[in-house]
Formats: structure tokens, C-alpha cells, sequence
């Protein structure tokens, strides 16, 4: 995540709310997640984390994460 000043907050994103299952591999730009189709609508939620270590100036931090679905 970008931030003010040019600042970078880095973050992992996760498939579950336990933040245990990372989404693909954690690292890889457009790693996969795989899931089964039913012929209805689906909601998917991402869950994120950023790990406490880092030390930023305090402000507004964003990004965008882009989905690509396939089917």
C-alpha cells in the first residue's frame, strides 16, 4: 500500500477470516484461488493483514487488488 510521502506498507491477503490460508501463495503477483461455481451469485470476501513490524509516518494508505476471474 502506498501511503503518504511515499511511503509502503507491505500486507498479505487471505481466503479466511483466520488469516491461516493465504491467497495463493502470498507472494506472486496473480497466484490462484481455486473454488466451484454453483450457476448463482457468490460473494467472496479477502481478508488482509499488515504486519505490525513496520513503522510509517501515520496517514491514509491504498491499493488496488485486482481479480481475474476465469471460468
Amino acid at each position: 500500500m502506498l501511503g503518504v510521502a511515499g511511503q509502503y506498507l507491505t500486507y498479505t491477503l487471505y481466503s479466511n477470516a483466520g488469516r491461516t490460508t493465504t491467497w495463493g501463495d502470498g507472494t506472486t503477483y496473480g497466484a490462484q484461488v481455486s473454488g466451484t461455481g454453483s450457476g448463482a451469485n457468490q460473494s467472496l470476501t479477502v481478508y488482509g493483514r499488515v504486519p505490525a513490524s513496520q513503522s510509517p509516518t501515520p496517514g491514509s494508505f491504498t491499493d488496488t487488488v485486482v481479480v481475474t476471474l476465469s471460468y
